[in-house]
């Protein structure tokens, strides 16, 4: 079972693998963690009294219900337990919470009367596991305004956690002290404070920690701070014992004589608060301070425009910084990409977060923008935290005397201006061990001590096709959405979205990109700003008064990078540029002559990222810009692109043989990796007339396509790179230019097969034929007569289908070809099944399948068991079916093989549909996901299959109007495709329709129509279908009175032959002759007892084209 995770500490969340589990309801998600944090059954009476008070019994009854489906519907029936009139969570759940954790940690550290105390180190590392999940209060900011005594039990909880902190940082403190590590000492007596930061027993433990480990100053600090609280809140002084405390340090008597330094004091108990002065309270209620968090000093700038984006980088930079190994947290990234904002954000949230963040003396913004040297750093430290410097000590000294006993955080902005500042920043981690510094660089500080967060652009989608409430959740949408209001008040984001996310992808989604371009909107369309983006990054600029130089244009702020690099960078830069959607090290090296040394400086400079997968990328823009440069030195640039295309030709080339075997996965993804590399390489070569480069590649360019059904991309790059390599000038001479252009055909025809368009298919590989003829190729020979026999198969051309399949089955026996030999079995079996000759077309699917195994090919493996299970489906024997379609389904899915799993899943529902009943539901399912894939894909072909196999369950479903709607537009389709197959199938679902709604003349003329192209075709099993289709309705107008009382035994009786002929013939699909054996049963008994005999013996005597024929000619 998943683990699901509850976090109750902060907002609650519900985490499935890593994921946010959504419930829909607040509710739902309020009863799911109340009952998980009580950890016991409730009545249902009691649940719907305590989340819908204001509900009758009844009505709160009601969204209870709702709410546990909810509840099971995000996360499992099974984790949810009844009994009776109870309601509780399973106690097999595999559940971790928080908060129980919490607990666990501090039960099995916090010490008990009568029990052996725990060893020191083990309950330290139990307490500083529960003070760490500590993050926040108990279902901060998570309230039910109607549910009263739901707040009261939050209310309750709440404090009583606190005060298990509370007790748990005590315990911290005292042993960590008695260690004398007075850095953790100090660390978690700070955050014990801010927990009420009135109660002065803690202060004073504070200022004895800081005296006890030599830091005087800091302890009067402390007083002096704990002074002013008082006053501030209470209006009066501290205590007579913090005050002689204050002036034992001061006159430096303290530690007393005769105490050994480091001896911590007694246990403190929390002191009764002095409920004078503790104005509008309760005071015979009050007996300590109420928890409250210390509010920490800052600067941070105040925010013209809200935050957007970036969830992810936030919590992660937020774990970072609250891990205790991290002082020192670098944001690198590009100029404009937000590293500045997002530091301000962290900044922010940890002071609005005070009371369970360790920053208590401060976070601290310093900005480095005009900084001019690094002796400013130290100065600019000082005038921000409010520092007084004196003339008679170096700066430095005092500032890391002054921040070696502060908890603060600083922000040092922009410290790409005083690189050689980066020892300094060593010497403060060094000499403070509880401050943290949050940076942001253009370029790596390269300290030891040095934590890296690299900064990326803003998310947007990858694809246009998700819809726009999606789309508008992708920070670079929404910055760009923000920005487009100001500029121009009647922006509507459905109107322009595609425009949009055209310009959130080509600027990557960098925000100062982003708001350049949305400035524009007063004056220009969003698909112009797109436009001229696309042409250069020179729009991108501003005229505001208020931007700071460097950030007024793209153009600018790429130049300040440019003019830092050294010769060999700009070098390496400049071919980067060639390259598309990353590159691997080693194409870096052999491409753009990039040595590690000189990627990892570009990548310190944030100009190229490094990604987890081992690939360096370029930036949009600054790809752009480098292109500017490269195309100012041409014969670098066309060495470059000469060997980039040689380089990923040749990569592509190798994987040829992967295809074809159980490294097919692999290979699949690798040039998936790489595809708009090998694209780029791809079109050059074309434009240069490069053929021994080129002919090695394009069968394992077509096979990526077509494995990965990318049907059109496929058709499109074929057709395009045809016709520029005809209209090449003098290519035509090259020795292998008939060898290339064939090859550039066939693919091109089989991708126009896959596409359904089998007059342009057809074509293809006709001209693909002539010319495997004319230069003596028989594998390619072999490979065009199977898909024109596969054509004609489609087309119901029974004779042409089976001379062009045998042929080429001859002509790869005689080569021996096993491959192709494999392929056009594959062929046969479904000319046979399509035909009605289903044991032999599952004896040849079967054969097939052997020599797919001897070969090791995963993808024909499962087309073979997809014939198979196609085979077992019209035989009747749907479990074996079903088995079939599970291997088949498993291996493409494996493989990402989108058309395959069409298939496989259309196998399912049918088998489904063929079980009826209960399986129904199910089958509308798999056929409405095979149909939505096929759509996907451009599947024409099985887009008309899917449609009429869905109208075949919508009307055992009832749904008349659906199952007409779909019919119809697969009628259309399949009439489009040429495919007389799947006409026929959408003619008889619609023939169905009508009857069954007693429509019986259109009924009628439907049925005319299949029975007319099936009969002057070999597709028996359609024929046989549509007269099971006409003793139904021949039947159903006799039932129904519509026919003359004098014509209906006779039609009663036509209706029982056909019926009859269609339950024992062996072309008729097995679902079909059960369901005309059901039919016989219910209208046998109608037929007059003298008629009975003879129909009979009638109906042995009709074979499908001599019934179809008759029947024609009384329609």
């Amino acid at each position: 079972m998943v683990q699901l995770e509850l976090h109750l500490f902060g907002p609650p969340r519900v985490l499935r693998s890593g994921q946010i589990v959504e419930f829909g309801l607040r509710k739902a998600l309020a009863l799911f963690l109340y009952l998980a944090a009580t950890k016991q059954p409730h009545s249902r009476d009691a649940l719907a009294t305590l989340f819908w008070p204001d509900d009758d019994q009844r009505g709160a009854r009601g969204k209870l219900r709702r709410a546990l489906y909810r509840i099971s519907e995000a996360l499992g029936a099974d984790l949810l337990m009844t009994a009776g009139d109870t309601v509780g969570l399973s106690p097999h759940a595999n559940l971790w919470i928080d908060v129980a954790r919490f607990e666990h940690c501090l039960a099995g550290a916090l010490p008990k009367s009568g029990s052996a105390a725990q060893p020191p180190e083990t309950a330290v590392a139990r307490l500083a596991e529960a003070v760490e999940l500590y993050t926040s209060d108990f279902l901060a900011g998570f309230t039910l305004p109607d549910c009263p005594a739901f707040d009261d039990w939050q209310f309750f909880r709440r404090e009583e956690l606190r005060h298990s902190l509370a007790k748990g940082l005590e315990q911290l403190v005292q042993q960590y002290e008695q260690a004398h590590n007075f850095d953790r000492a100090l660390l978690y007596a700070r955050r014990w404070l801010a927990l009420d930061p009135l109660h002065e027993p803690v202060h004073r433990h504070l200022m004895q920690l800081y005296a006890r480990s030599g830091q005087q100053s800091a302890a009067l600090r402390q007083y002096a701070e704990c002074q002013r609280i008082l006053q501030e809140e209470l209006g009066g002084p501290p205590e007579p014992e913090t005050v002689a405390l204050h002036e034992a340090i001061r006159t430096k008597q303290f530690p007393p004589h005769g105490e050994q330094v480091g001896a911590p004091p007694s246990r403190m108990e929390p002191l009764p608060v002095r409920t004078t002065t503790l104005a509008g309270r309760q005071q015979d209620s009050v007996t300590a301070a109420p928890l409250r968090a210390a509010v920490p000093r800052h600067n941070l700038p105040a925010q013209p425009t809200p935050f957007v984006g970036r969830k992810e980088e936030v919590a992660e930079i937020l774990s970072r910084l609250r891990n205790p190994a991290c002082h020192l947290l670098t944001l690198t990234g590009p100029g404009g990409v937000g590293k500045t904002r997002l530091a301000l954000q962290i900044g922010q949230l940890l002071w609005e977060r005070a009371a369970s963040e360790p920053f208590i003396d401060g976070i601290f913004y310093v900005g480095l923008t005009n900084a001019q040297s690094s002796g400013e750093i130290c100065p600019a430290i000082a005038t921000t935290v409010g520092l007084d410097l004196y003339s008679d000590r170096p700066v430095q000294e005092q500032v890391l005397d002054y921040l070696s006993s502060c908890a603060l955080l600083l922000i040092l902005d922009n410290f790409d201006q005083v690189l050689d500042g980066a020892e300094l920043v060593a010497q403060l981690v060094a000499a403070a061990p509880n401050l943290k510094l949050l940076v942001t660089s253009r370029e790596a500080l390269n300290l030891a001590e040095e934590w890296f967060h690299p900064i990326t652009g803003l998310s947007y989608p990858a694809t246009d096709a998700e819809p726009l409430q999606s789309v508008a959740g992708y920070g670079a949408v929404q910055l760009f959405e923000q920005c487009a209001h100001r500029a121009r008040i009647d922006f509507s984001l459905a109107q322009e979205e595609a425009h949009v996310l055209r310009i959130c992808r080509m600027v990557d989604g960098l925000p100062l990109a982003l708001e350049l371009a949305a400035a524009w909107l007063k004056t220009l369309s969003a698909a112009t700003i797109a436009d001229e983006i696309e042409r250069g990054i020179d729009i991108l600029t501003t005229q505001q008064r208020n931007v700071p130089e460097r950030h007024r244009s793209m153009r600018a702020v790429l130049e300040q990078s440019w003019a830092l690099l050294s010769e060999i960078e700009r070098t390496v830069l400049t071919r980067f540029a060639i390259f598309r959607g990353g590159v691997r090290r080693q194409a870096a090296r052999e491409v753009a002559g990039a040595t590690v040394l000189t990627l990892g400086r570009l990548v310190d400079k944030s100009l190229v990222r490094a990604t987890p997968s081992g690939r360096f990328q370029l930036h949009e823009l600054l790809r752009q810009f480098a292109a500017e440069q490269l195309a100012a030195r041409p014969e670098d640039e066309a060495k470059t692109r000469t060997l980039h295309s040689r380089y990923y030709l040749q990569f592509l080339a190798q994987y040829d043989q992967s295809m074809y075997n159980q490294q097919l996965q692999g290979a699949l993804a690798d040039v998936a990796e790489d595809l708009e590399n090998i694209r780029t390489a791809w079109d050059w070569a074309i434009a240069q007339g490069d053929l021994e480069v080129l002919e090695p590649a394009i069968v394992a360019l077509y096979r990526f396509f077509w494995t990965r059904s990318r049907g059109r991309e496929g058709a499109d790059l074929f057709a395009r790179s045809l016709v520029q390599l005809e209209q090449a000038t003098g290519v035509q001479n090259h020795p292998r230019y008939e060898f290339v252009r064939r090859s550039l055909i066939h693919q091109r025809g089989m991708f126009y097969y896959f596409l359904g368009d089998y007059e342009a298919a057809e074509q293809d590989m006709i001209w693909s034929l002539v010319l495997a003829r004319k230069l003596a190729l028989q594998t390619p020979l072999g490979d065009a007569l199977v898909i024109l026999g596969a054509i004609s198969v489609w087309q119901g051309d029974w004779s042409t289908a089976l001379e062009r399949l045998r042929e080429s089955y001859t002509i790869f026996e005689q080569i021996g070809h096993r491959d192709g030999l494999a392929d056009v079995l594959q062929e046969l079996s479904m000319h046979h099944l399509h035909f009605g000759e289903f044991a032999r077309g599952k004896a040849l699917a079967t054969e097939s399948l052997t020599i797919c195994h001897e070969l090791d090919r995963p993808d024909w493996t499962a087309w073979a068991h997809d014939a198979l299970g196609w085979s077992c489906f019209l035989l009747g024997e749907y479990e074996v079916a079903r088995t079939h379609y599970e291997t088949s389904l498993a291996i493409f899915d494996r493989l990402g093989h989108e058309r395959g799993r069409a298939l496989a899943l259309g196998g399912f529902g049918m088998v489904a549909w063929a079980q009826g009943g209960e399986q129904l539901g199910h089958a509308k399912g798999w056929l409405q996901q095979s149909l939505e894939i096929c759509r996907k894909i451009g599947f024409r072909l099985h887009i008309a299959s899917r449609l009429a196999m869905m109208a075949l369950v919508l009307n055992e479903l009832g749904d008349y109007q659906a199952a007409q709607a779909h019919a119809q537009d697969g009628l259309a389709l399949a009439s489009e495709t040429g495919s007389r197959l799947f006409i026929a199938y959408n003619l008889f679902c619609l023939v169905e329709t009508a009857y069954r709604q007693a429509d019986f003349f259109t009924a009628r003329g439907y049925l005319r129509e299949v029975l007319m192209l099936t009969s002057q075709t070999g597709l028996l099993p359609s024929l046989a279908s549509g007269l099971y289709h006409a003793g139904v309705l021949l039947a159903l107008e006799v039932q129904q009175a519509v026919v003359d009382a004098a014509a209906a035994p006779s039609q009663l009786a036509r209706a029982v032959q056909l019926l009859t002929l269609v339950a024992q013939h062996p072309a008729c699909w097995s679902a079909f002759r059960t369901r005309a054996q059901q039919k016989l049963t219910q209208f046998v008994v109608q037929l007059p007892a003298e008629l009975s005999p003879a129909v009979q013996a009638q109906s042995r005597m009709l074979d499908l084209h001599s019934a179809a024929e008759d029947l024609l000619a009384l329609l």
